[in-house]
Order: structure tokens, then C-alpha cells, then sequence
């Protein structure tokens, strides 16, 4: 006979109707939870940082020369950088010094000491080098600017818009140069007070002129010097594969940069020997004025002409044949020069181009 009371018999059922429910709520739950998860479940998760490696910026995080971010206006005729992007070099200088050119010194070997480029000294002494910077002899007096751009005396009538335009520079750039110490509010400049023009540069020119074309009766010639001769007989052709004129030939003095230095300043460790860079007809050899000294000119008969300069021994003979390889002469310091060094040029149709995109 059972002992059990009817109620307990009901509570019981009861909590097994409610542990019934219990369970339906919790498999409903984690059922939504799947579908759906809850925000806090969302934010646990760590945020990707913004360093991330995989992407590159737009724009680089500081501005370099040429690139600082730009707030424009349109109705402003001068549009302000927000980051000013004229970079004055950290050398400690304010105002200009003076340089004695030396034994052995070249524009790259000074402008390296100054922690400057080589066209700002050649172009604050364009004068004192008579427009080449193959005029440089020791005993020379240079004027070092104290940063890269253009060092120019300021004259009457002067603006700072026509001075910007005379050297393809920002006008804007010479304003906000700390070098210039000008107040923006009013920047009156003195005649007689030297500025710098950052990013300024001069018009490109050319030293030895033109070419001496085949068949000249050494008319055109003339204007270089006595090297010239008549070539109307003709000669040997090159194929546009130039060699070095040197062996073992490399750079020791200044490098080839447009309307500055028309070519390149070689020198060798195994050799003095200057070779024909190819095939061709000399028309030029003897001393050449413009400061190059002992040159020899060679035409290639395609369109190209080299040219070698400051050689201490002259082989070559104009109206002779040479070929690629031929010695046309020796190394030398003729001419103005601080030392040793073969100057060396590539023209094409008589306008100078990279010696280093042609040799080997």
C-alpha cells in the first residue's frame, strides 16, 4: 500500500513541468544566439589595429619636396601649402661663405662638403665660372650659399612673383623660407639683399656649341680653336654601340647633370689611354677654347658626335678614321682643370645627352 500524499504527488509533476520549460527557454535561446549573436558577444573581439602593414597610405604620413597636402581656394590666385614643402638643409648655416678651389676639387666634392646640390654652387658663381663648371682652377674664389636653390641678389623693381617666374620657382617657396627671414605680413626686400629661390634653377646651356658637321672645311671649327681640318673625304661610320672610353674607366670628378655639366669626368686606376667610344671620322683634335684644353672631337656619322677633353698627348689627327676602341689620346689636366680626369660627352643632332645611357 502506498504512503505517498496526493500533493506531493502534484508538486512533483509540477516541477517537472517547469525544469520542461526551463529547458525549451535555454534550447531557444542558444538557438537565437546562433542566428543572431548579442552586442556584447560582437565587441569582444579585439579591433584590428590601424598600423595595419597590408595597407599604404594615399599620401605619405610627412611631406616630402613637391608633395605636401594643398588646401585650394578657388578664387585665390595663391594657393598655401598647410605643410610648407621647402626643405632648407640642416648645416648650421645662415648666410654664405667663401671656398678656395683646390688641387683635385670637383662641383660634386664641394657640394658634398656643404651638404648641398651641385647646380646651387655652380649657379650662385655662373658668372665667376664664365658658365661652366669646367672653368674651376685652383686658387678660385667660390661663394657657398647657405641652401639649395638659387642665391640672388635682389634689385630694384624686384618682385617676388617676377623673381619666382625668372627661375621657374614657387613664389610662394621664396616667401615662406625661413632662410629669408620675411615678414609674410609685409616682406619688403632691399635692393642690394641677397635671398634664396628654393627650387629655382637657371635656363639649361650648352658650353662647346653645336657640332662640326663631316665636309667642313674647318669654318665652323673655328669658333672652338685651331683643331679643326677639311673632312669632305669622308671616313668610317659607327654603329650607335658606344664602349668605355676608358678601361676600367669610372667617375672621380663631376657628373653628368643637364644644362650644368654636359658630361662625365672619368678616371682609371689601370689605364691613360683615351679610346674611341666608337667608330667614326675625327673632325676636331687640338686645344679648344671654353676652358677644355688637348680635344678631340669624333663623328660617328649617325647622327652622334663624342668629344674628349683635357688630354695631356693628342694621337688622333682630324680627317682620321678611328675605330671603336682606337686610342685617340692620353689623360690629362689640360685646359682649367684641378687634376686628372678625362671629360667626356655624347651628342646627338649637336644637343649633349647622359653619357650613362650609352656606355657600357
Amino acid at each position: 500500500m502506498s504512503t505517498d500524499h496526493p500533493s506531493s504527488s502534484r508538486d512533483r509533476a509540477f516541477s517537472v513541468v517547469l525544469w520542461v520549460l526551463a529547458g525549451l527557454m535555454l534550447l531557444i535561446l542558444a538557438i537565437m544566439a546562433i542566428i543572431q549573436p548579442p552586442a556584447f558577444l560582437l565587441f569582444s573581439k579585439a579591433a584590428p589595429t590601424p598600423e595595419s602593414t597590408n595597407a599604404e597610405p594615399a599620401r605619405p604620413a610627412v611631406a616630402q619636396a613637391y608633395s605636401a597636402e594643398v588646401s585650394y581656394f578657388p578664387k585665390k590666385s595663391v594657393v598655401r601649402a598647410l605643410q610648407g614643402h621647402t626643405e632648407i638643409p640642416d648645416n648650421g648655416r645662415t648666410v654664405a661663405e667663401h671656398y678656395v678651389i683646390a688641387e683635385g676639387d670637383s662641383l660634386f666634392a664641394i657640394s658634398k662638403q656643404f651638404d648641398l646640390e651641385p647646380e646651387t654652387i655652380f649657379w650662385a658663381n655662373y658668372d665667376t665660372l664664365n658658365g661652366s663648371p669646367d672653368m674651376l682652377s685652383p686658387g678660385l674664389d667660390l661663394v657657398i650659399p647657405p641652401s639649395d636653390g638659387i642665391y640672388y641678389k635682389w634689385k630694384k623693381g624686384d618682385t617676388v612673383q617676377s623673381v619666382a617666374e625668372a627661375f621657374f620657382a614657387d613664389a610662394e617657396d621664396i616667401l615662406q623660407a625661413p632662410i629669408n627671414r620675411l615678414d609674410l605680413a609685409n616682406p619688403v626686400i632691399e635692393p642690394g639683399t641677397y635671398i634664396m629661390v628654393p627650387g629655382g634653377r637657371r635656363e639649361v646651356v650648352q658650353w662647346f656649341q653645336g657640332a662640326i658637321p663631316r665636309g667642313s672645311a674647318g669654318t665652323l671649327a673655328k669658333l672652338f680653336g685651331d683643331g679643326g681640318c677639311d673632312t669632305s673625304g669622308g671616313g668610317a661610320f659607327g654603329d650607335g654601340s658606344f664602349g668605355n672610353p676608358m678601361d676600367g674607366g669610372v667617375l672621380i670628378g663631376n657628373d653628368y647633370i643637364e644644362g650644368v655639366h654636359q658630361g662625365i669626368d672619368l678616371g682609371s686606376m689601370t689605364s691613360g689611354a683615351i679610346l674611341a667610344a666608337d667608330s667614326g671620322l675625327v673632325v676636331y683634335s687640338g686645344w679648344a677654347n671654353g676652358g677644355y684644353g688637348n680635344t678631340v672631337m669624333i663623328d660617328h656619322g649617325n647622327g652622334y658626335q663624342t668629344l674628349y677633353a683635357h688630354m695631356s698627348v693628342l694621337y688622333a689627327i682630324c680627317g682620321q678614321s678611328v675605330y671603336q676602341g682606337t686610342p685617340v689620346g692620353v689623360i690629362g689636366s689640360t685646359g682649367n682643370s684641378t687634376g686628372p680626369h678625362l671629360h667626356f660627352e655624347i651628342r646627338y643632332m649637336g644637343l649633349n645627352d647622359n653619357p650613362w645611357n650609352y656606355i657600357y
